[in-house]
C-alpha cells in the first residue's frame, strides 16, 4: 500500500534529538518509535505491495569519537549511513573509537625542541621539551600551550597542529653614567650575551676621563665593555688636568717660586723681584705684570715664565702754553740720571718752568735726578710794561699810567677843559678817536702826551650883499675849530647902520652848531621900503662865551642897497690943521656931503702919516658945528641935513 510507503526520515530534530548518542537502531525499535508518532508504517513481514524504500539512518559519536558502520550493505557519508535498498530484515551496527590526532614539533636555529612530535587523544594535552643553546632564549607557539622552564604543554588538542620553538640571543641593558665636568653617551645599550659594546666618553676642556664598570678599558674617548653575560652598569668620572708651570729669572732680579702645578684653565702667580733701579720684564704663559705680580693666563699646557732685569728708564714729557716752546716733547731717563729742555718764550713773553724738582737757567731747564715719570711744563706769561700819560694846559688825560702785556694795546681817555679841543695826541704809535687814544701794540715802554687847543668861533660873510631890489639875501658863514664832537650854541650882536626890524628881519641872538659839523650859515633877509638911501650895513659880531674862543674875524658885515639910488659927494678938510703935544690943543676935520641927506651916511677913512696911533694921538674927540655935533661911534652924517651940512672929526 502506499501509505505504508512513506520513506523512514529519521532526521526530524526531535527524533535527531531523541536518538542522538545511540549506538544502533534495530528495526523493531524504529518501527515502535512510528506508532508512538502516529505514523503507519510497513510492518515487519508483511509484504510490500509498493515500490523498495532506502532507509537512512543518523549516527551521533560522542565529541572525540569517530563512528564506524556496517550492515544493511549501506555506507557513511558524514553522520548519515544511507542502507542498500532492502530486501530482508537486517541490522546496522555503530562502533564509536576515540579520535587521535599527531601534534608535530620543530625548533628554530640555537636550540631543539623534542620530541618531533606526539599522536595525542582528542581532548588531551602533550608536553615538548625545549632546549635553547647557552646565550639564547625559547619562544614556542602553537597548540595553544605555554612554556614553563624548559617544558612547553598544549592546551586539549582537538585537532592535528603544530609546535614551533624559536630561539632569540639574551639582551642585557648596560647603563652608562657620568660625573661632573663631562659626558658619557649613549645613556645606555640593548647588548646581546656574550657580545661587548663601547660608549663615547668626552671630558670637558681641561679635564681627563676615568671608566669602570662591566670589564671594560678605555682608548681615548672610546669604552669598550667586556663580553656582556649579564646587566651591568658603566661609570666615568672627570678629574682636572695638571699642568706644571715653571719660573726662571735672569741677572739683577728674582722670580718666586720656580714652578707651580696649575689645573687646566687656572690661572697661577709668580713674584717678580727687580734689583734697585732695575725694571722687570715677564714673558710666558701669556701672562701680564701688575707691579711685581705676573699672572699667567688661565694654562691649558705646560709652559715656563722667564723674567729678564733691565735698567729702569723714566720718560720724562715736556708740555708748553700758549707763547712759547719746549723741547724735545720727552726724554727716556734712565734711573737716577738728570736731563735737559730747551725752554723758548715767544717774543714778548717770559718762561716759567715746574715739574720734575727741576730749575730754569736762560733757556735750559734742568730736571733733579729721575726716580719716576713725571712731566714738566713750561707757561709763558706776558712781558709787562709801563705805558705814561701826560697832558698839557686846558684838558687832561687818564690814567695817568697804564701797566700792558708786550703785544697788546691800551687805550687812555683825552679830555679838554670847557672850550677847548684836543690838539694833538702822540706816543706809542696811537691813534685817537673821539675822546679815546688807543696806542699801537706796546713792545716797550713808552708815553703818551695830548695838547689841548681853545674851540676858535670866526664869522665871516659868506654873501655880503642884499638887496631890496628882489629881495636877495646876504649870509653869514660861522666856523668853528677843534671839538665838534658835541653842538655849540654861540650868542651874537647885530649892529650896523641899517636898522633891525625896519631894513631887515630880526635875525635873533644865537645860533646852534650841530654836533660834527664845523660851520653853520645865518642868512640876512633884507625889507622892501620906498626910501631913497644910500647903501647900510649889518655888522655880526660874535659875543664872548667860556665855550669857546672869539677868532678872528669876530664879525661880519652884510651891506643892504636900496633899490631907491642916492647921489651924495663926501669931502674931507683940516678945519684946525695943527695940534700940539703942550697944552694938548686939538686938530680937527671936517667931513662934508653934497646931495640928499635922508639917510644917515657912512664914510669911510684911513689914518696915516708920520705919527703913530695910540703912542702920539691920544684920542678923537667929537667937535660941535653949527649943528649938533656928530658922534664918535657912529661916523656917519647925520640923517634929515640940509645938503652941504658938515661934520666935525677931533684929533687929540
Amino acid at each position: 500500500m502506499r501509505r505504508q510507503s512513506v520513506r523512514h526520515h529519521l532526521h526530524h530534530r526531535s527524533h535527531h534529538r531523541h536518538l542522538r548518542g545511540q549506538r544502533h537502531l534495530y528495526p523493531d525499535q524504529l518501527h515502535r518509535h512510528r506508532q508512538r508518532r502516529g505514523q503507519r508504517h510497513h510492518q515487519p513481514g508483511q509484504p510490500d505491495g509498493g515500490p523498495r524504500r532506502y532507509h537512512h539512518l543518523h549516527r551521533y559519536p560522542n565529541t572525540g569519537y569517530i563512528a564506524s558502520v556496517t550492515g544493511c550493505g549501506g555506507s557513511l557519508s558524514g553522520t548519515t549511513y544511507t542502507t542498500d535498498p532492502i530486501t530482508a530484515t537486517c541490522a546496522v551496527n555503530a562502533t564509536f573509537t576515540p579520535i587521535s590526532y599527531t601534534v608535530t614539533a620543530s625548533a628554530g636555529a640555537n636550540g631543539t625542541i623534542s620530541p618531533a612530535s606526539r599522536t595525542v587523544a582528542h581532548g588531551a594535552t602533550t608536553t615538548f621539551t625545549v632546549t635553547p643553546n647557552t646565550g639564547y632564549i625559547a619562544s614556542v607557539t602553537g597548540c595553544g600551550g605555554s612554556l614553563s622552564g624548559t617544558t612547553y604543554t598544549t592546551d586539549p588538542i582537538t585537532a592535528t597542529c603544530a609546535v614551533n620553538a624559536t630561539f632569540t640571543p639574551i639582551s642585557y641593558t648596560v647603563t652608562a653614567s657620568a660625573g661632573a665636568n663631562g659626558t658619557i653617551s649613549p645613556a645606555s645599550r640593548t647588548v646581546a650575551h656574550g657580545a661587548t659594546t663601547t660608549f663615547t666618553v668626552t671630558p670637558n676642556t681641561g679635564y681627563i676621563a676615568s671608566v669602570t664598570g662591566c670589564g671594560g678599558s678605555l682608548s681615548g674617548t672610546t669604552y669598550t665593555t667586556d663580553p656582556i653575560t649579564a646587566t651591568c652598569a658603566v661609570n666615568a668620572t672627570f678629574t682636572p688636568i695638571s699642568y706644571t708651570v715653571t719660573a726662571s729669572a735672569g741677572a739683577n732680579g728674582t722670580i718666586s717660586p720656580a714652578s707651580r702645578t696649575v689645573a687646566h684653565g687656572a690661572t697661577t702667580t709668580f713674584t717678580v723681584t727687580p734689583n734697585t733701579g732695575y725694571i722687570a720684564s715677564v714673558t710666558g704663559c701669556g701672562g701680564s705684570l701688575s707691579g711685581t705680580t705676573y699672572t699667567t693666563d688661565p694654562i691649558t699646557a705646560t709652559c715656563a715664565v722667564n723674567a729678564t732685569f733691565t735698567p729702569i728708564s723714566y720718560t720724562v714729557t715736556a708740555s708748553a702754553g700758549a707763547n712759547g716752546t719746549i723741547s724735545p716733547a720727552s726724554r727716556t731717563v734712565a734711573h737716577g740720571a738728570t736731563t735737559t729742555f730747551t725752554v723758548t718764550p715767544n717774543t714778548g713773553y717770559i718762561a716759567s718752568v715746574t715739574g720734575c724738582g727741576g730749575s730754569l737757567s736762560g733757556t735750559t731747564y734742568t730736571t733733579d735726578p729721575i726716580t719716576a715719570t713725571c712731566a714738566v711744563n713750561a707757561t709763558f706769561t706776558p712781558i709787562s710794561y709801563t705805558v705814561t700819560a701826560s697832558a698839557g694846559a686846558n684838558g687832561t688825560i687818564s690814567p695817568a699810567s697804564r701797566t700792558v702785556a708786550h703785544g697788546a694795546t691800551t687805550s687812555f681817555t683825552v679830555t679838554p677843559d670847557t672850550g677847548y679841543s684836543i690838539g694833538t695826541v702822540s706816543g706809542c704809535e696811537g691813534s685817537l678817536a673821539g675822546a679815546t687814544y688807543t696806542t699801537g701794540p706796546i713792545t716797550a715802554p713808552c708815553a703818551v702826551s695830548a695838547s689841548f687847543v681853545p674851540v676858535v668861533i670866526t664869522v665871516a660873510a659868506s654873501d655880503k650883499t642884499a638887496t631890496e631890489a628882489g629881495l636877495t639875501t646876504g649870509r653869514y658863514t660861522i666856523t668853528r675849530t677843534g671839538d665838534t664832537a658835541a653842538a655849540l650854541t654861540l650868542g651874537y650882536t647885530v649892529t650896523g647902520t641899517a636898522t633891525s626890524g625896519k631894513d631887515y628881519l630880526a635875525p635873533g641872538t644865537s645860533v646852534v652848531i650841530p654836533a660834527g659839523k664845523t660851520r653853520i650859515t645865518k642868512v640876512l633877509t633884507p625889507k622892501q621900503d620906498t626910501l631913497q638911501e644910500l647903501p647900510e650895513t649889518v655888522v655880526l659880531t660874535l659875543n664872548p662865551s667860556p665855550n669857546y674862543t672869539v677868532g678872528n674875524p669876530t664879525s661880519a658885515t652884510v651891506t643892504i642897497t636900496s633899490d631907491e639910488p642916492v647921489t651924495q659927494t663926501v669931502s674931507v678938510s683940516a678945519s684946525d690943521a695943527s695940534a700940539t703935544e703942550a697944552d694938548l690943543t686939538t686938530g680937527r676935520y671936517t667931513f662934508t656931503r653934497a646931495g640928499s641927506i635922508a639917510a644917515a651916511l657912512t664914510v669911510n677913512y684911513g689914518v696915516s702919516g708920520t705919527a703913530t696911533a695910540a703912542a702920539t694921538i691920544r684920542r678923537w674927540a667929537p667937535a660941535s658945528a653949527s649943528r649938533p655935533t656928530w658922534p664918535r661911534s657912529l661916523r656917519r652924517l647925520p640923517r634929515s641935513r640940509t645938503a652941504g651940512w658938515r661934520s666935525t672929526k677931533v684929533l687929540s
